[in-house]
């Protein structure tokens, strides 16, 4: 449960690598807040979304000349072994490792601003299935992922679903 895990790359961490709590400031397209995403990163690519039932992966391609697009991956955790069956969230997302980087947010839909958004090294979904914690992590290298099974689990019992995808290579 929220094991430090040894990086086989120990590198520091680059601030263009730090997941931010959302604290109201996040807004969609439409310019409704974004309650349900929990942690966010900012200066990433792919961005992140992390939510309670999925972690989103977006990427944005500005073009000028053709317009801009923008492609997403959605990384949902399946606790009970099956998409059909309707089941309660498992799991627990937790941060740590806080950083001393943070942003402020001076937006029309936050008339007070939003200060001291602070930056963490690594947020967990603790229990993404029964026995098993997923890491969310990075360092100079980039964004990275663990997925950390405790003695005896079978492994069987990862199961993901992915949308938004057209193959997956």
């Amino acid at each position: 449960a929220n094991a430090q895990l040894v990086d086989p790359k120990p590198e520091l961490t680059s601030p263009s690598h730090y997941y931010y709590e959302n604290q109201g400031q996040l807004i969609d397209d439409n310019g409704i807040i974004r309650e349900d995403i929990k942690f966010y990163t900012e200066r990433s690519t792919p961005a992140m979304y992390m939510r309670d039932e999925a972690i989103s992966f977006v990427y944005q391609d500005v073009d000028p000349v053709n317009g801009n697009t923008t492609s997403r991956i959605d990384f949902k955790f399946i606790c009970g072994g099956s998409p059909e069956v309707e089941e309660e969230q498992c799991w627990e997302i937790i941060s740590s490792e806080g950083t001393e980087d943070y942003l402020n947010y001076y937006l029309p839909h936050c008339s007070e601003g939003i200060t001291g958004v602070k930056g963490y090294e690594r947020v967990v979904y603790e229990n993404a299935f029964p026995g098993v914690d997923f890491h969310l992590y990075s360092n100079q290298w980039g964004l990275k992922s663990y997925i950390v099974i405790e003695p005896g689990v079978d492994p069987g019992n990862i199961l993901f679903q992915f949308e938004g995808q057209d193959s997956i290579e």
